[in-house]
């Protein structure tokens, strides 16, 4: 059986989009998805890249404010731009990896994907990680 790897970053609002669309993918293909949590902070890093929210040039950053919102009408799904962006996602990402490690990576991933950019719960702390899981 094909299957696709979603590497995904909570933070991310694309990967909250992507991860919107990943069911109908599987089954209008016959894949198997298999979710991959990373850092992608570390990515910035080591690549010299950042968030766009940082983004020097005032219309690319701007692009990306309305980007966001017009995917996720694209793909009717609620979404907002929390009000804590971007966040601190260690613990978030390193909760996920907890979950994954008790059966639950993807219940938990879904849940603090829908906190996060639907209901503007700052998962950069534990209270919220906790109300999550």
């Amino acid at each position: 059986m094909e299957r696709v790897e979603f590497f995904f970053d909570l933070g991310s609002p694309w990967s909250y989009l992507a991860s919107t669309q990943l069911d109908a993918l599987a089954a209008r293909t016959g894949v198997t998805v298999v979710w991959r949590p990373f850092l992608l902070g570390g990515v910035f890093k080591a690549t010299g890249n950042r968030s766009p929210v940082y983004e020097e040039v005032a219309s690319k950053r701007a692009y990306f404010y309305r980007d966001m919102p017009a995917w996720a009408s694209h793909y009717a799904v609620p979404f907002r731009v929390p009000s804590e962006f971007p966040p601190n996602g260690l613990m978030a990402m390193r909760a996920v990896v907890a979950a994954g490690r008790l059966g639950r990576l993807v219940p938990f991933a879904r849940a603090a994907f829908s906190a996060y950019f639907v209901d503007d719960e700052n998962i950069s702390n534990w209270e919220a990680l906790a109300r999550v899981a």
